[in-house]
């Protein structure tokens, strides 16, 4: 099987982007497969029999979302958890799919910048008073 050429990447700036650069030319290559058993060796070759089993389970959760298929539904036909049909879901309207602990991620780090604003916040409003204690009781100023 002929594999595509990948350009080398050196520069910083680019080594970022790696993966997106190598994505379009495994694309590219995917269309110039002729033939449907061509793209079986590839897939094959490159996709561990696992990989192909949960990539298969997420296109057809997809597919019974669009039909109107409840997520209760879809998880016992295909063994897949709420969690990750809703994963799908999401990803299907936001054109692109973060596992569920990746968003858990995004959800903890907002979390943590509303905490800290707010704490910055209380910082800046508990100015120590000072008192004084009087027979009257304490008395600020």
């Amino acid at each position: 099987m002929k594999l595509p050429n990948f350009p080398v990447i050196r520069r910083k700036p680019y080594k970022d982007r790696w993966d997106k650069t190598h994505w379009a030319v495994i694309l590219k290559h995917l269309s110039t497969l002729k033939s449907e058993k061509e793209l079986e060796k590839f897939f094959e070759i490159f996709l561990p029999e696992g990989d192909r089993l949960k990539l298969i389970q997420r296109v057809v959760a997809c597919k019974r979302l669009n039909e109107g298929y409840k997520h209760r539904d879809i998880s016992t036909e295909l063994g897949m958890s709420t969690q990750t049909i809703s994963s799908v879901k999401k990803a299907a309207e936001e054109s692109h799919y973060l596992p569920y602990n990746e968003r858990f991620k995004e959800i903890i780090e907002k979390r943590r910048e509303k905490t800290l604003r707010y704490l910055d916040k209380k910082a800046e409003k508990s100015v120590p008073k000072r008192y004084r204690r009087t027979k009257y009781g304490r008395i600020s100023f």
